[in-house]
């Protein structure tokens, strides 16, 4: 069978592309250790709010520059609605739904997570320009869905 050169050339440099893709891949993951967040742990959704640390959300200090922010998302509203932390902060989020499916998306970083309900999430995120940084609900979560917001303020 004759493949025709410009054919030839088309899927050589089809195959170089997916070994380079391939190669930063696994380099990624294997060299600089990324990883896609998952769940951290399972809670009841019913009865999250009775479940530590969930029953009292909020910030935690647990280093010099490090702070722990637990999260719960309901419909319509994150609790608690606004966090405060020092300029040059290390923030770990741990974040869970109480109801249906949300998302929580941190503006101006690479904070990005789907809130499944009875999934306990986190992500990790270092501020370092003060100013106030708007937290959403990405995914559509019913009729209140549009004015499902936090905010972070960074000092």
């Amino acid at each position: 069978m004759h493949v025709h050169r410009y054919e030839r050339a088309i899927l050589g440099l089809t195959a170089l592309f997916l070994a380079i893709a391939g190669a930063a891949l696994a380099y990624s993951v294997l060299v600089e250790h990324h990883r896609l967040p998952g769940p951290v742990e399972r809670v009841d959704p019913t009865t999250v709010r009775q479940v530590a640390p969930f029953n009292n959300p909020g910030v935690t200090q647990t280093g010099p520059t490090t702070y722990q922010v637990t999260m719960l998302a309901q419909t319509w509203s994150f609790i608690p609605q606004q966090i405060e932390v020092p300029r040059d902060s290390t923030v770990n989020f741990l974040v869970t739904s109480a109801d249906v499916i949300h998302g929580f998306i941190i503006q101006d970083t690479d904070a990005n997570l789907m809130l499944i309900p009875g999934q306990v999430s986190s992500t990790t995120v270092t501020f370092h320009t003060p100013g106030t940084y708007l937290l959403m609900c990405h995914e559509y979560c019913g009729a209140g869905h549009q004015g499902m917001f936090a905010r972070i303020v960074i000092q």
